[in-house]
């Protein structure tokens, strides 16, 4: 294998941590990009990003959400969200949230990111 095939056999993933919460170690590990729903901030500082894939498993990232919001087929929905498009199932307007395929998580939908996602918003199925 060429090193520019192997560049582009790994474009495709991503570089996330498995958090051991007894011993507060990380553990690296590549996820497929199609595979996270979306990423996420459980603080108001934004200071620990997490990945949400399509089995539920919680990952730590070292990266921003402006960052990971320039991720092809990724879009930023609030400001603790970004979510990938790919995995988006509906859009449930009650409570302005994003609903996907292979999980019963939601990401939020601000008002200033709906006006700018509008259009994408609109397409899916109200749920």
């Amino acid at each position: 294998m060429s090193e520019e095939e192997r560049q582009i056999e790994y474009i495709d993933r991503l570089l996330v941590f498995k958090l051991d919460e007894k011993t507060n170690e990380t553990i690296p590990k590549l996820v497929v990009l199609n595979d996270i729903i979306f990423f996420s901030t459980d603080d108001i500082d934004g200071n620990r990003i997490w990945a949400i894939t399509d089995k539920d498993d919680k990952y730590l990232i070292r990266s921003s959400l402006k960052e990971l919001s320039s991720l092809p087929g990724f879009y930023k929905t609030d400001r603790s969200y970004v979510v990938n498009w790919s995995q988006a199932k509906g859009y449930d307007p009650k409570w302005n949230q994003l609903i996907f395929k292979t999980s019963a998580k939601k990401a939020n939908v601000g008002g200033s990111y709906f006006k700018a996602l509008k259009p994408k918003i609109l397409a899916l199925p109200k749920l």
